[in-house]
C-alpha cells in the first residue's frame, strides 16, 4: 500500500495544486481519487513487483594491465561469474538477462598473493533494480612476474648407427631466461629440446626447438622463453674394442718365474674419430717392472692410448697381477734301458741284445741317467716319469764309437728340463762287418 501511494503522491499533488472548487467538486473528487485506486489495484494484479535471481553473470576485471606495469599478474585464466538477484515490475524483470548487468572488480591497490576484491554492480535498466549478489567478493591470487635464467638440456631421440657413439654437444645457448608467474618460473627445472640421432655416423647439426620442464620432465605452461630454438652439434665418435697388452720389463731374480699375469681388463671399448680409430688393435699399460721381484704383486697402470682416443667408461686404469712363484726342482732317475733310440722318424726302445733297425748294434755306456724338472710346486706334483721322452738320435750317424747328446720330450710344459749326464759314449757295430752297407 506504501507504494500505492507513492505512485498516487505526484497525481495528488497536481490535483489539488490545480484543482477549482465548483458545485459538484465533492463528486469530481472522489470519481478521480475511485479511478486511481482502481487503476493501481489492476497495475497491481497485472504487473506485481517481482525478483529473478540472474545467473552466470561475467565478472569483469579492471586495470589489469596497471598490474603488469607493477610486475604483477594474475594467476589463473578462468573466467569468474556470479549470480544476481534484481527485483521490479515483472514486465521489467523478465527481459533482464546477464547481459544487461555489469559485474566488476577492481584490480587498483591490490599485491602478490590471494586477495578479496570486492564486486562493483550496475544495471542498464533504470526500472530495475540490483538487491543481491552471490558472492559478495571474490578471491584472486596474483603473483609477481620474474625472469630467470635456466640451462638447456638436449634429449637424444633414437640411436646412432651402429658402431659409432654421440660424443659430445655444442649449443648456440646453454643458458636461456624464463619469464612468467614466479611461481611457475620457479618449478621450471631446465629448458629441453630434442634430438634425432637415428643412424648418424658422423657430425650432425640441427635447431632444436625448446621447451620448459618441470623436476618430474612435465611440460610448464604459463612461462616463456628468451630463445625458442637453439642451434645444436652432436659430435659422434667409432667405438672399437681393443687389447690390452700389459708392458713387463726387467728380469725375474734366478731360481723365480711369472706364473700369470692377470688384468682386470683384458679389453677395453675405445671411442676416436674415425681415421685413428681404424688402425688401433692393441694398447700398452705402463711399464712393470719385474726386477727384484719374489712374490705375487697388484699393481694399477694407466692405458697409454694415443692422443684423441679415450675409454667408453672414461677409466684409463687397468688393475695388473702378476703372479711369482719360486721355481723347485724334481729329479727322475733312468736307466739306460730307458732310452729310446731314434732314426728318421722312428723310435725304438733299447736292447742291446738286439740288431736295431737290422742293421746294428749299439751299446751305451751310462747305466743311469738323472732327468731334473724345474717348476714351480703345482706343475712338479703333475709331471712323472711317463711324462717324460729320453732318446739318442741317429740320424746320420756311422759305424763306430760316438759322443752323443741325449735328447728329451716332456707332455707337460715345464719351465726347465736338463739331463744328467747331457752326453754318452755310444758304438754302433754289426755282427759280420762284410755285412754291413755304409750309407
Amino acid at each position: 500500500m506504501n507504494k500505492i501511494l507513492q505512485i498516487l503522491n505526484k497525481p495528488f499533488k497536481w490535483f489539488f495544486v490545480n484543482l477549482k472548487i465548483t458545485n459538484n467538486s465533492k463528486a469530481k473528487i472522489f470519481s478521480v481519487i475511485f479511478a486511481i485506486l482502481f487503476w493501481a489495484f489492476v497495475m497491481d494484479q497485472e504487473n506485481p513487483e517481482i525478483t529473478k535471481w540472474i545467473s552466470n553473470v561475467l565478472v569483469e576485471l579492471q586495470n589489469q594491465e596497471l598490474l603488469l606495469d607493477e610486475g604483477l599478474i594474475i594467476m589463473g585464466a578462468e573466467k569468474r561469474f556470479v549470480d544476481v538477484e534484481v527485483k521490479g515490475r515483472r514486465s521489467d524483470v523478465m527481459s533482464i538477462n546477464s547481459n544487461d548487468i555489469r559485474v566488476t572488480a577492481n584490480l587498483i591497490g591490490y599485491g602478490k598473493g590471494t586477495n578479496s576484491i570486492p564486486l562493483e554492480k550496475n544495471i542498464i535498466d533504470e526500472n530495475v533494480k540490483i538487491s543481491d549478489i552471490s558472492p559478495q567478493d571474490i578471491k584472486i591470487f596474483i603473483d609477481r612476474i620474474v625472469e630467470v635464467p635456466k640451462p638447456v638440456e638436449i634429449e637424444y631421440i633414437g640411436e646412432s648407427a651402429d658402431g659409432y657413439l654421440v660424443d659430445g654437444l655444442k649449443l648456440s645457448n646453454d643458458k636461456v631466461m624464463v619469464k612468467g608467474p614466479e611461481k611457475y618460473v620457479n618449478s621450471v627445472s631446465c629448458v629441453k629440446g630434442e634430438f634425432d640421432i637415428m643412424g648418424i655416423n658422423s657430425e650432425s647439426s640441427q635447431n632444436v626447438p625448446l621447451f620448459a620442464v618441470d623436476i618430474d620432465d612435465e611440460i610448464v605452461s604459463n612461462v616463456t622463453c628468451n630463445v625458442k630454438y637453439v642451434d645444436a652439434v652432436v659430435d659422434v665418435k667409432k667405438v672399437k674394442e681393443i687389447k690390452v697388452i700389459p708392458d713387463v720389463v726387467g728380469s725375474l731374480p734366478s731360481g723365480y718365474r711369472l706364473v700369470d699375469v692377470e688384468l682386470s681388463e683384458k679389453v677395453v671399448k675405445t671411442k676416436a674419430n674415425e681415421s685413428i680409430v681404424d688402425e688401433l688393435e692393441s694398447v700398452f699399460t705402463e711399464p712393470i717392472e719385474l726386477n727384484g721381484l719374489t712374490s705375487k704383486l697388484s699393481v694399477e697402470k694407466k692405458l697409454l692410448l694415443p692422443n684423441g682416443v679415450q675409454t667408453i667408461s672414461g677409466k684409463n686404469i687397468v688393475n695388473i697381477t702378476l703372479d711369482v712363484q719360486k721355481l723347485e726342482t724334481k729329479t727322475f732317475s733312468f736307466t739306460k734301458q730307458d732310452v729310446f733310440i731314434k732314426n728318421g722318424e722312428s723310435f725304438i726302445t733299447n736292447d742291446e741284445q738286439k740288431m736295431i733297425f737290422n742293421k746294428y748294434y749299439f751299446k751305451l755306456d751310462s747305466e743311469s741317467i738323472d732327468t731334473k724338472v724345474t717348476d714351480i710346486s703345482k706343475v712338479l706334483d703333475e709331471v712323472d716319469m711317463d711324462d717324460i721322452t729320453l732318446y739318442i738320435d741317429l740320424d746320420g750317424l756311422k759305424l763306430g764309437q760316438h759322443n752323443v747328446p741325449i735328447k728329451f720330450m716332456c707332455k707337460k710344459d715345464v719351465h726347465d728340463i736338463s739331463v744328467e749326464p747331457s752326453r754318452v759314449n755310444i758304438e754302433l757295430s754289426v755282427e759280420n762287418d762284410q755285412s754291413f752297407i755304409e750309407e
